[in-house]
């Protein structure tokens, strides 16, 4: 294999990683909403500090706002995780 070959190869595959990361983590994201309101609803959060903890969901939040089949969609996510 010759070093052009091996630098393509490398490349292929950081563009496959670079493709997964690029879905994963929007999808883990969306996904971390559950924990964080168990989390917060279940007292693990100190009360002053749950604006903090919220602030990065501000994106979820105003599109549930704008969109009822996103809001229903969290809502129902968020109900699974109250048992």
């Amino acid at each position: 294999m010759t070093r052009n070959d091996q630098r393509e190869r490398h490349r292929g595959l950081l563009a496959v990683w670079v493709a997964i990361l690029a879905i994963l983590l929007p999808v883990a994201y969306v996904l971390s909403v559950g924990p964080v309101v168990w989390l917060r609803q279940s007292g693990y959060v100190a009360p002053a500090t749950c604006e903090l903890v919220e602030m990065p969901y501000w994106p979820l939040a105003w599109l549930a706002d704008d969109c009822k089949p996103i809001r229903d969609g969290l809502d129902w996510y968020i109900d699974l995780w109250h048992g």
